[in-house]
């Protein structure tokens, strides 16, 4: 542990969930969700100073459509909690567009473990 004392802490966490559906339960082609995440990884690398994508399967109970069952991306950033602070409402801004443009009831987005839906 006392190596870790001269190490960077970032000691806070985004994350935005990027769905494989538009419309709540149409699939995206595969070139449109590559897309959609590739912008989410840059949209937060850019204001956090990285970022980092990982492969999730998720269910979503839609009030028109019932249970829904997509893959996810979880695009992430660690960051201080002076920088999330100064840029949480511009991370909020680009889920609620995330959320325009594939159509959806919501995005989720988790800050410190705490899930957001936008």
């Amino acid at each position: 542990m006392k190596k870790l004392q001269n190490l960077i802490k970032l000691s806070s966490n985004v994350k935005i969930l990027v769905p494989s559906t538009v419309s709540v339960d149409k699939s995206l082609d595969d070139a449109e969700f590559n897309s959609e995440v590739d912008k989410a990884l840059t949209f937060l690398g850019k204001i956090f100073g990285g970022s980092t994508a990982s492969n999730a399967l998720g269910t979503w109970v839609s009030d028109d459509l019932g249970l829904v069952r997509e893959k996810v991306k979880v695009v992430e950033s660690y960051t201080t909690s002076d920088d999330l602070e100064s840029h949480i409402d511009s991370v909020v801004d680009y889920a609620l567009s995330l959320k325009s443009r594939l159509q959806q009831e919501a995005i989720g987005l988790i800050v410190n473990n705490e899930l957001y839906f936008v």
